[in-house]
């Protein structure tokens, strides 16, 4: 019985120093990686910091070269319509001096 107890007690000490050791190596690592992500963070906030600034104005000056480009398409479709308009015109008037030349040819 006294032997079982002992064998208990050294099994149990071997176990609590083991745990103890992997403790320590959980926490080791756990800082490092700690500081690895702090590293990353502040890193990832001085590029976000510098180019935020940036992608807005990109962003500013794409839009308003967009609504810029919107209204030349109109103004192009507006411009094609009125030629489109003038040549039908123009084809009527010139049918019309045409046929009064006819007219005029024939009298």
């Amino acid at each position: 019985m006294e032997k079982i107890l002992k064998f208990i007690n050294r099994f149990i000490l071997i176990l609590s120093n083991f745990l103890r050791k992997l403790n320590k190596l959980i926490l080791t690592h756990h800082k490092k990686n700690m500081v690895i992500l702090n590293k990353f963070l502040k890193n990832h906030k001085s590029i976000k910091n510098e180019f935020d600034p940036l992608i807005k104005e990109k962003s500013t000056k794409n839009t308003e070269l967009l609504c810029k480009l919107n209204n030349l398409q109109k103004m192009d479709s507006n411009l094609s319509n009125e030629i489109k308009d003038l040549n039908f015109k123009n084809e009527q008037m010139h049918k019309k001096i045409k046929i009064l030349g006819d007219l005029i040819i024939n009298k």
